[in-house]
């Protein structure tokens, strides 16, 4: 417990972009937009519609940190169209 990180996220070491996309999440791809810091959207390839990005995980959160602005991703997750939000559960870079 001492040796925890006080941010509370242990830090993954694992290849993120091996991640593989699950059969049962919905797949976008598109151009990533950071307008600030934390702050995300996705430009959908397919129709130019800017979503929101959020994610409940500690190692998807830590990617889209990394991430350059204007990078091309595929992203896995579930839409929320109440919010125009989506939750990303996986990242893959370089597939689109």
């Amino acid at each position: 417990p001492d040796a925890y990180p006080e941010s509370g996220n242990c830090p993954v070491k694992v290849d993120l972009a091996c991640l593989s996309l699950a059969q049962t999440q919905a797949v976008y791809d598109g151009k990533l937009r950071k307008p600030n810091d934390h702050s995300y959207q996705l430009i959908l390839k397919s129709s130019g519609k800017k979503m929101a990005l959020i994610t409940e995980r500690p190692e998807v959160y830590q990617q889209l940190n990394q991430l350059n602005n204007g990078e091309q991703i595929t992203v896995g997750g579930r839409y929320n169209p109440a919010g125009n939000w989506l939750v990303v559960e996986a990242i893959a870079i370089g597939l689109n």
